[in-house]
């Protein structure tokens, strides 16, 4: 296991050409930090240099990711209503547990798995949002 890091768009494009020839796998979390950072320079950039798969849980990064496993606002949503009607009710905060969320939606980034010549599986595909659908490329 590696860790990269980037200050900067061309200093993170660096880090992820290097990490295309040092792991299998990269978890290419988000872009948080980089200031400079070209949303639509990023995905050509992907696009064009990625080798191996790519994943992430960050919704806004599906476009430089292979796949993404997101967060369902909707189960946080649900899990605030019940946490609020819980604390009317009379519960402390204090003594309702730590959760972690159980849900989550799979993005399959197309571009990028049609690149990297990956099929997947029809059912997949069946739950799963796509990206990149319409091209392909």
């Amino acid at each position: 296991m590696k860790s990269y890091f980037a200050k900067t768009f061309e200093e993170w494009k660096k880090q992820f050409l290097r990490a295309q020839q040092e792991v299998d796998l990269l978890v290419n979390h988000n872009n948080a930090g980089i200031p400079d950072w070209d949303p639509i320079a990023a995905e050509k950039f992907f696009t064009e240099n990625t080798r191996i798969p790519t994943g992430s849980t960050a919704e806004w990064m599906t476009s430089v990711n292979l796949l993404i496993t997101g967060r369902i606002p909707e189960e946080q949503g649900e899990y605030a209503a019940q946490a609020a009607l819980k604390i009317l009710d009379g519960t402390s905060p204090s003594d309702m547990p730590l959760v972690t969320n159980k849900r989550a939606q799979l993005t399959i980034n197309m571009k990028i798995g049609n690149k990297l010549g990956i099929v997947f599986d029809p059912a997949l595909l069946e739950t799963a949002e796509i990206f990149g659908r319409e091209t392909g490329k």
